[in-house]
């Protein structure tokens, strides 16, 4: 049968980017990072319901109150003033309840190791909500667990900024824009194995991005690989890691082909530290990295003229919108092998660094997946960079906190290889 490949620009929906105003990953990024489940907002139809049941009070209901129940219309001077100011306090207290008082944090860590260097490269980003105006310090600091064996002479240096959206639209980085008088400041501490922001003001009901980035060479080795490849894509081998938790969500990457666990969900597996990992066992299976990464499905459909039927490959459509951190993550390490903005509709400027697409064409695998700790089922904060705010781990703080790794692993080529010169009958011999 004919094999038809759907292109992704065909697919309706594209053109989404004129009416939701994200335009690039980090855009997206902050989308994810904005998403507290601990806070809820009304609906426009309950804030709707709202206005019309306080103009029912206002108006009918008051006029019945006075004029038919109380039979004193004078006293609607009385009604209406504590009509109003019940229904406004009772918005301030609902107000304060649903946004809540406390500081919440989402954090999103990804590091970078090369298992064969020992190199490691972090980079986090945090978000920040607080249910009330105020000035808060925040600290990052690598994670304990990679820090430990640290010498004098390979201390960790750290660097924060504050992180922006790369739009045009309000509160985008491109847009024209200049300082006013009564701007509050805040200070920056950057270099050595802390960095800090002093007096970030965070106003009330909103959020702030910083991020953070910094290097350390790990010397005790944190996985081993012996990998081998026969071919374009193909990978066998065995891997084993000593990472203080597990690796769920795991993925092997390595040429145009992409290895996971067998599992009923088809992509999420927990791999144990000290557990070795076999890409040609029974429990790991391997697809296409296009079709894995594009959500496509097959399809077979019947002829539109003559007998029998079609296979039609039907690529899925890219969600800018979407809030599912893993999703965004996996696009970032191999936007370009997904097709990159003929796929996303998304530019990637601002973390075009992180875009591993060519790496793995250079016979190199990437393992990627997400590290959890044992406590607090994964949540603990030192699993990626160290966060405090005022002093305090941000695991206090309650939101959420994510790290993700990429390690890139070598691989031995077994090819077949001539070993015998062959006779070119156009290249003169010398006598």
């Amino acid at each position: 049968p004919a094999v038809i490949a759907a292109e992704s620009r065909s697919t309706p929906g594209q053109g989404a980017l004129s009416y939701t105003g994200v335009t690039d990953l980090k855009t997206q990024l902050h989308g994810v990072q904005d998403d507290f489940q601990q806070v809820s907002r009304p609906g426009i139809w309950q804030v709707f319901l709202l206005v019309i049941g306080v103009l029912l009070l206002v108006g009918p209901v008051d006029f019945v109150l006075v004029r038919h129940v109380l039979k004193r219309p004078r006293a609607t001077w009385a009604t209406l003033p504590l009509i109003i100011l019940s229904t406004v306090g009772l918005a301030v207290w609902s107000g304060g309840t649903v946004k809540g008082r406390e500081v919440l944090v989402n954090q999103l860590d990804i590091l970078d190791l090369d298992a064969l260097t020992g190199h490691v490269e972090g980079r986090s980003w945090a978000t920040i909500y607080s249910g009330q105006s105020q000035r808060l310090k925040v600290e990052f600091r690598p994670a304990d667990w990679l820090t430990a064996d640290t010498s004098k002479q390979d201390e960790t240096d750290c660097w924060v900024s504050w992180s922006g959206v790369p739009e045009t639209t309000f509160g985008g980085m491109h847009r024209v824009g200049q300082r006013g008088l009564d701007e509050p400041d805040y200070h920056v501490t950057c270099g050595g194995s802390e960095s800090s922001i002093v007096d970030l003001p965070v106003a009330v009901s909103s959020t702030r991005t910083v991020s953070a980035t910094w290097q350390h060479v790990c010397r005790d080795a944190q996985l081993t690989a012996a990998l081998e490849s026969g071919g374009v894509g193909q990978l066998s081998g065995e891997l084993t890691h000593s990472f203080p938790g597990v690796i769920d969500d795991w993925l092997v990457v390595y040429g145009n082909r992409v290895y996971m666990p067998r599992t009923s969900e088809g992509r999420s597996g927990t791999w144990a530290s000290g557990t070795p990992l076999r890409l040609d066992g029974p429990g790991v299976r391997d697809e296409s990295l296009k079709r894995y990464l594009t959500r496509t499905t097959i399809h077979t459909v019947a002829r539109r003229q003559g007998d029998g039927t079609e296979v039609v490959a039907v690529a899925g459509q890219y969600r800018p919108l979407g809030r599912n951190p893993l999703d965004w993550f996996e696009t970032l390490t191999f936007h370009r092998a997904a097709g990159g903005s003929g796929y996303t509709g998304l530019k990637n400027r601002d973390l075009e660094a992180l875009d591993l697409s060519e790496l793995i064409q250079l016979g190199r695998a990437v393992l990627v997946g997400r590290l959890k700790l044992p406590a607090d089922g994964g949540q603990k904060p030192d699993a990626g960079t160290e966060l405090r705010i005022d002093g305090e781990a941000a695991r206090a703080a309650g939101g959420r906190q994510l790290t993700y790794l990429r390690i890139v692993l070598p691989v031995k080529s077994r090819r077949i290889r001539p070993t015998q010169k062959f006779f070119d009958p156009d290249q003169k011999t010398s006598k």
